[in-house]
């Protein structure tokens, strides 16, 4: 049976509140929404059986963006204006799939520069406020 994929792209990345929002797809070279687990210690029961600790889940929003800086109302001074806030976001992985990833992220300043005659880019993290949601994407 061959695999079962999909392509990244084209999608979008968008940020803020409705009538506010700040899309940054075209300024995206990649975007994972990656999840981290603590897994609490696993106890050892005399009948042989083994009692499982609970496991605490988190999400992070990762993305490399070309930096924006030259440009009226930039993704960079929005990340700087905006940094510490809670946003929501909006992230669609390939618009063919038909599905998002939508929540609440707390938005960090962008890194500003890079090497001599390059196109800078920045690596950002945003930490998931709760967990993201898989869905159908909006059109």
């Amino acid at each position: 049976m061959p695999a079962k994929t999909y392509t990244v792209g084209p999608g979008k990345l968008v940020f803020g509140e409705t009538g506010s929002t700040k899309e940054v797809s075209c300024q995206v070279s990649s975007c994972v929404v990656s999840w981290d687990v603590e897994q609490g210690d696993k106890t050892n029961l005399l009948c042989g059986e083994t009692e499982f600790g609970a496991s605490d889940y988190s999400a992070t929003l990762k993305a490399t963006l070309f930096q924006d800086l030259a440009e009226t109302n930039s993704f960079v001074a929005w990340t700087w204006t905006n940094k510490g806030t809670v946003q929501p976001v909006e992230f669609v992985p390939s618009t063919a799939a038909d599905k998002s990833i939508t929540g609440s992220v707390v938005i960090n300043p962008m890194d500003v520069g890079g090497d001599a005659k390059t196109k800078p880019t920045s690596d950002i993290e945003y930490a998931f406020q709760g967990e993201p949601v898989l869905g159908d994407a909006t059109p």
